[in-house]
């Protein structure tokens, strides 16, 4: 009898000693997943928050160049505007030098003709070369040039 219960405790002792076994090895693949999964969703983690600030960086320097060639563009743009309106200052100047200055001729031909008129009357005509000659006298001479035909010379 007493074989055959140190058989069933032998029996009993090793079921048991499977189920403990088995129990602790669920338990060692337990914490072995519960370990490597923390430790790739800390790795995971880690590489995001890198590729983040990386890309981040990027961006950044893409704005920053970016914003470089807008302000060089603009500078050169503003440049060009400031030489434009240099030009238009001067051709203003120009403008008005030339409009006074034939504001000024306009004024001496009318004063020019109408001082011819009233010392000459009808009997004054140009000769080829441009001057004016009495008609009234028989020997007909150079009296003076016209400021407009000095003008056009």
């Amino acid at each position: 009898v007493e074989s055959s219960d140190l058989k069933q405790q032998c029996h009993d002792l090793e079921i048991n000693s499977a189920a403990e076994l088995k129990d602790r090895l669920e338990k060692l693949t337990s914490e072995l997943n519960d370990k490597w999964s923390k430790k790739f969703k800390s790795d995971y983690e880690k590489i995001r928050r890198e590729l983040t600030q990386q890309k981040d960086e990027e961006r950044s320097k893409a704005i920053d160049e970016l914003q470089r060639q807008k302000d060089k563009l603009l500078t050169a743009a503003q440049n060009q505007i400031d030489q434009l309106e240099q030009q238009l200052i001067i051709f203003k100047v120009d403008f008005d030098a030339v409009r006074k200055v034939s504001g000024i001729v306009t004024q001496v031909d009318q004063s020019d003709t109408e001082s011819h008129r009233i010392l000459w009357g009808p009997t004054i005509r140009r000769n080829p070369v441009g001057f004016l000659v009495e008609e009234s006298m028989s020997d007909p001479t150079v009296v003076f040039p016209m400021i407009s035909d000095c003008r056009n010379q």
